[in-house]
């Protein structure tokens, strides 16, 4: 049933490029290559400009609202941080172009299909929003008005978007069913299960591991309050490989045994103490621990398919023309 997400290549564009459909004010979910693909009248065109061009260029009109190359740099800028076209296949940057230009006609639907419904926005998570938003979308020259009514759009563009993928789920059958299709696939390294405690630097991580020690259950010991207002600590479980831990830490994993716990280590502002539950060697991995990974997976492609459904449903509603190759 899903297997043809486990094809290498497809799974990681999928990934990567389906978070130009569900950029969440330009910083968000996950995606997919097709996007850019679909085979219809409505698809992106195809485009030789291997690079930018002028940011103010008016790309394509939906209902004779623009879109410019400056919107779509931008959401690729999101999406994939400050790439270089020049070093890039002209094939894959073309994709990635079509790809962003077709997201950003998406958002252009949900927000027409936010407001003839008459959805609104809080206005203090509206002002919040603004706040915290101004540096990341890079619009420095708009004034205050404008730059309130960009940030307006993008939270009615999410929460449509939202309310159309709201009741999206994966059982555990499906979570079953796609790992057992795709076991041999789903390979892991050397591994370790560790039970964590995560803690501020105000908590006295020393104090804690000695009654660690004495034989103290993690539980008990996360569940007490700190000993600083502000701090806190945190009981967390995580499957991980020795090369991902800290160059002092790996090897007290890798010959560590069962139950041992492993004196406290700092990582920026917070401190540490593991304790070793499981250790597992090379091979398949198991179904408890790749199970998030695979609903998340599943999830995601839901929610592109309901999106571009949504998409294919609506779009011969409204005339889109395009002045420009992206």
């Amino acid at each position: 049933m899903f297997k043809r997400l486990m094809q290498t290549c497809s799974i990681r564009c999928w990934i990567t490029l389906l978070g130009f459909i569900f950029l969440t004010s330009h910083g968000g979910f996950a995606g997919a290559e097709e996007l850019g693909a679909q085979g219809n009248v409505n698809d992106v065109p195809a485009t030789e400009v291997h690079g930018h061009g002028a940011v103010n260029d008016v790309i394509v009109h939906v209902d004779g609202d623009p879109i410019t190359r400056g919107d779509i740099l931008r959401r690729i800028r999101d999406a994939k941080g400050d790439i270089d076209p020049s070093k890039m296949e002209a094939d894959a940057w073309q994709r990635i172009v079509q790809t962003a230009t077709k997201s950003e006609i998406i958002d252009k639907l949900f927000l027409k299909a936010a407001r003839s419904e008459n959805m609104e926005v809080d206005p203090e998570k509206l002002d919040m929003s603004i706040n915290q938003t101004r540096d990341i979308l890079g619009i420095q020259d708009a004034t205050e008005e404008e730059f309130k009514a960009h940030v307006k759009e993008k939270m009615l563009v999410e929460k449509y978007k939202a309310r159309l993928i709201k009741d999206i789920t994966v059982d555990d059958e499906e979570v079953k069913e796609y790992y057992e299709e795709n076991m041999d696939a789903l390979g892991r390294p050397d591994r370790v299960h560790l039970e964590l405690l995560v803690m501020d630097e105000a908590v006295d991580a020393e104090a804690l591991f000695e009654r660690l020690k004495k034989g103290e259950d993690f539980e008990k010991v996360a569940r007490e309050k700190a000993n600083h207002e502000n701090a806190s600590i945190e009981r967390r479980f995580s499957w991980t490989t020795y090369s991902v831990m800290p160059e002092s830490v790996g090897p007290q994993l890798k010959e560590g045994k069962t139950g041992d716990i492993i004196e406290p280590f700092l990582v920026k502002d917070k401190y540490f103490i593991l304790k070793i539950l499981e250790k597992r060697q090379a091979g398949n991995a198991g179904l408890d621990e790749v199970e998030d990974q695979i609903r998340e997976s599943l999830k995601r492609e839901k929610e592109t398919s309901t999106i571009l459904s949504w998409y294919e449903s609506k779009v011969s509603d409204h005339k889109i023309e395009y002045a420009k190759v992206p």
